[in-house]
């Protein structure tokens, strides 16, 4: 008996992580709180939004944010089980170079880079290789539901003569002489 409690005592003495929460769950897919708020924080930085000056705008933006991740991991699951999608790893590392080449460009060098993300290009080439193959794997989802979709100009006129009262006027953006 005394060996089981020092066990349990040991285990939980060692094991002093945090334990990340769970947002949602699609499919196989986990949005944790972290990776959640680690999105968010980029976004509201980038948009110039503060939650402490802007509580309600940076609400809606998290709102926004976590709908978003939820409707990609919806469609990522059907990507995966749509048998005539398949990405090939050729297409994956070309994607993956052109993205990493943007990093650093943005950044001045790939020190820089791995200053930035705190890991080393190996580990971000790692860690964004998944990303660019589900992203891949979306669009190419995407696309073949909405290859087979087709508009005519009648019907954007008749949606646009049923909706135009509640599209807010377009301020000029050229002047013509």
């Amino acid at each position: 008996m005394k060996f089981i409690l020092i066990s349990i005592l040991l285990t939980v003495a060692l094991c002093q992580e945090t334990i990340d929460g769970v947002i949602a769950v699609v499919g196989n897919n986990i949005i944790t709180q972290s990776e959640f708020f680690e999105q968010l924080t980029l976004i509201s930085q980038k948009r110039g939004i503060n939650p402490q000056s802007s509580p309600l705008l940076y609400e809606k933006t998290a709102k926004n944010l976590l709908d978003n991740l939820i409707n990609q991991y919806v469609l990522l699951e059907h990507a995966i089980k749509d048998t005539n999608i398949f990405i090939e790893d050729s297409q994956v590392k070309e994607q993956l170079e052109m993205q990493i080449e943007g990093f650093v460009k943005e950044l001045g060098s790939v020190e820089a880079l791995e200053k930035y993300f705190k890991k080393n290009i190996r580990d971000i080439k790692s860690y964004y290789w998944e990303e660019i193959y589900n992203a891949m794997m979306i669009e190419k989802f995407r696309y073949s539901i909405l290859s087979s979709v087709s508009v005519e100009k009648k019907e954007v006129d008749i949606f646009y003569d049923n909706i135009k009262d509640s599209i807010p006027p377009v301020p000029k953006s050229a002047d013509f002489s």
